[in-house]
């Protein structure tokens, strides 16, 4: 008896409470590692817009390394790849900015708080393409000419980033209406969606129609950025949170 209660003991057995302790300890451990890897991309992200703006106003010669921003953009806080909510904040700031001509400060600081939140998202394709018309109408808000070439190069990155003809060609998928943007280039009817997790990795394979030669294929895209993203904003609302086998239907649902 007693050599198996030692035996025990060496096999690392702890009190339930003891156990449930270093439990809340990883969690803490890992949050804090979290935070700490949000603060060094978002200013590698940062550290990225300014040479954006170098090579968009020929200071700088050269492709710019597009991958390079968005990289740095989803491994922020800041990082929204369902983008509604900063679609949202930035046409409220916008409003206010154009309601408020009769009180400068406060118009003032809404076209500071709205270029400042768009700052943060440039590697955003939706709000990018979300914004162009809104700037081009109220310049005070930004620049629409450095807009524009954002978004031909948040395109051609998107549209670089695999064939979509297999799993390992899908499309690097960093923002949901990447999608919608692919399946309008290749000029197709969706006509089912397949979610494939394989542990590590989701993807979407979407089954379309070609609308020029009624051929059907398949559209291979990779989401694990996002759900990684997703899990993370729930993991703040509830630290024992797992991933999801599948991805969920409406992500942007209990946010």
């Amino acid at each position: 008896m007693l050599l198996f209660l030692s035996l025990f003991l060496v096999c690392g057995y702890k009190p339930q409470g003891a156990a449930a302790q270093d439990y809340n300890r990883n969690i803490e451990i890992e949050k804090h590692f979290r935070e700490s890897g949000y603060s060094f991309r978002l200013y590698e992200y940062k550290k990225t817009l300014i040479r954006a703006r170098e090579y968009e106003n020929g200071v700088r010669k050269g492709v710019f390394p597009i991958y390079t921003l968005v990289s740095a953009y989803m491994g922020t806080d800041n990082y929204d790849p369902f983008a509604q909510d900063t679609i949202d904040k930035l046409y409220e700031l916008a409003y206010i900015a154009d309601t408020s001509k009769d009180d400068a400060a406060v118009r003032d600081a809404a076209i500071k708080d709205f270029k400042a939140l768009l700052d943060l998202h440039m590697a955003n394709l939706t709000v990018v393409e979300k914004k162009i018309p809104l700037v081009q109408s109220t310049p005070a808000l930004g620049d629409v000419k450095f807009l524009r070439w954002m978004y031909k190069q948040l395109t051609r990155r998107l549209m670089n980033s695999g064939s979509g003809l297999d799993m390992a060609g899908a499309y690097q998928i960093a923002t949901m209406g990447e999608e919608s943007y692919i399946l309008a280039q290749k000029k197709v009817k969706l006509l089912k969606t397949e979610v494939l997790n394989n542990g590590t990795r989701y993807y979407h394979i979407h089954l379309v129609e070609n609308t020029e030669n009624g051929d059907v294929e398949r559209v291979y895209m990779m989401l694990t950025s996002i759900m990684n993203r997703y899990a993370e904003i729930q993991k703040t609302k509830n630290p024992y949170y797992t991933y999801p086998l599948v991805v969920p239907q409406d992500m942007t649902k209990d946010r």
